[in-house]
């Protein structure tokens, strides 16, 4: 019973998931949790703008539109590569990748890893690690200009 209880008086949380491209086949996603709302980390993930690493570092540095730095550890991101007989395509799907492991402190001699990220797209998952559909999102038109965001095809509306 007591248990029960203290999963009861837990408040959910929800996760900031932002993707960034290494070069050409590589993709980090990077994984900020503890928002109490969907809303909180969803603007985080929309306010984040370089993310980038030391040499031989074995962390990352996220940093946010007001200069703010955040070390990201290895836990905290997820590492998909293209799949070989995807590479080459100009347009690709989730599909398209595959979980590898990379430790952050090998990035710097891994070719596509090596240098800059490029901003992908950013979403907000629940405690469960499932998507939260943009349509619980608050944002105004002027909030989003600009911004293209990758959607797994099950959180598409039609």
């Amino acid at each position: 019973m007591k248990r029960v209880q203290q999963r009861l008086n837990r408040q959910q949380t929800y996760r900031s998931v932002t993707t960034w491209q290494g070069e050409p086949e590589w993709e980090i996603q990077v994984l900020m949790d503890g928002f109490l709302t969907i809303q909180e980390a969803a603007e985080f993930g929309q306010k984040v703008k370089e993310l980038k690493h030391a040499r031989n570092a074995e962390f990352l540095v996220l940093i946010d539109g007001r200069e703010n730095h955040y070390r990201i550890e290895q836990h905290q991101i997820r590492v998909q590569i293209q799949t070989q007989d995807s590479r080459g395509k100009r347009v690709v799907s989730w599909d398209n990748f595959e979980s590898i492991n990379v430790n952050i402190k090998d990035f710097s001699s891994t070719k596509g890893l090596d240098n800059g990220f490029g901003s992908l797209s950013y979403g907000v998952e629940d405690e469960h690690g499932q998507f939260v559909g943009s349509e619980f999102w608050n944002f105004s038109q002027n909030d989003l200009e600009g911004v293209v965001a990758r959607i797994k095809p099950e959180n598409c509306h039609q």
